[in-house]
């Protein structure tokens, strides 16, 4: 887990999983800080996000 930096906005998206376009979260060193991910063809839930977040 990552330790709080000050001063730093977290960036978290979310997507859905399922067929194509297969949705990936790609985390780490300029990339995003998190990532939530729903289950098939659906979007994460507020509470995944929150999560998440």
């Amino acid at each position: 887990m990552r330790k709080d930096i000050k001063d730093k906005v977290v960036i978290v998206t979310g997507g859905g999983s399922g067929h194509e376009p297969l949705f990936l979260g790609f985390i780490g060193e300029g990339l995003v800080d998190g990532v939530a991910t729903g289950t098939v063809f659906a979007a994460p839930t507020p509470n995944t996000v929150q999560d998440v977040a």
